[in-house]
């Protein structure tokens, strides 16, 4: 997905070797995604390729978060 010109930032990542009370490990992989405006965020929602992820790896996932965030600046 990172050939998606509407992600200007892309990162793949797995639960830090933290250990806090607060942090939230029951997940195996996270993918953050930033974009420039919300009509960005939409462009990647509705390109073919993140469609075919979404087709092709769904298979691999029990239960999908997505923590939608707008900045405060």
């Amino acid at each position: 997905m990172r050939a998606i010109p509407a992600i200007q930032l892309m990162h793949i990542g797995t639960p830090a070797a933290t250990d806090r009370a607060v942090i939230d490990r029951a997940y195996a992989f996270s993918l953050l995604c930033l974009f420039a405006s919300a009509a960005d965020e939409q462009i990647y929602q509705h390109h073919p390729l993140h469609d075919d992820f979404r087709n092709e790896c769904a298979q691999y996932w029990e239960k999908v978060v997505i923590y939608d965030a707008v900045s405060a600046a």
